[in-house]
């Protein structure tokens, strides 16, 4: 099973990121632009696990203990910052809560024995990667933007499963883990 941990965006703000999103496609039509109903912020992408994990995986999100917050997207950006791009991106406007909340996943997840993620975690949601394509039209367009895509108040993160179809993924939530109000 593929699983990672993530924050789903919400019918609202998914409109309001695609809407703001087409006319970026035109400049890179070739890329592959990531589904609106597939949207996340990823918290910790937990790759190959047995089936057998999960009771203990539950178990230890269950004991992530964060305040909801407001997540506004905001800015673009790309991956890797300077040269040819491969991923779009939207920012967080105010990420350190969800920096807090990854902490706090990474802990319980340490706790189980998992790595710790090398890579410090920036908060994002990505729009597209360059696939067979190129991002390279949009990188003129990146830097003057900072535009606001949206707001949230996120209630809740989970645990998703990951599975390949037709060129794609499909992200099925296994289970929700609320943030205390």
């Amino acid at each position: 099973m593929r699983l990672f941990v993530a924050v789903a965006l919400d019918a609202a703000l998914r409109r309001e990121v695609e809407r703001l999103r087409a006319p970026l496609m035109t400049h890179a039509p070739d890329a592959h632009w990531s589904q609106p109903e597939a949207w996340h912020m990823t918290l910790r992408f937990l790759g190959e696990r047995p089936e057998s994990e999960l009771p203990a995986l539950h178990d230890a999100l269950g004991r992530v203990h964060r305040p909801q917050f407001p997540l506004e997207l905001r800015g673009l950006g790309a991956f890797p910052a300077r040269g040819r791009p491969r991923t779009l991106w939207v920012g967080v406007a105010d990420p350190q809560p969800a920096k807090l909340l990854a902490a706090a996943v990474e802990e319980q997840l340490a706790a189980l024995g998992f790595t710790p993620e090398a890579r410090p975690f920036t908060p994002h949601l990505t729009l597209a990667s360059a696939g067979k394509g190129s991002l390279a039209p949009l990188r003129v367009k990146l830097d003057p933007l900072e535009p606001a895509w949206g707001a949230q108040h996120v209630r809740e993160f989970a645990l998703f499963l990951s599975r390949p179809l037709r060129g794609r993924f499909e992200y099925e939530p296994l289970a929700a883990f609320p943030l205390h109000a």
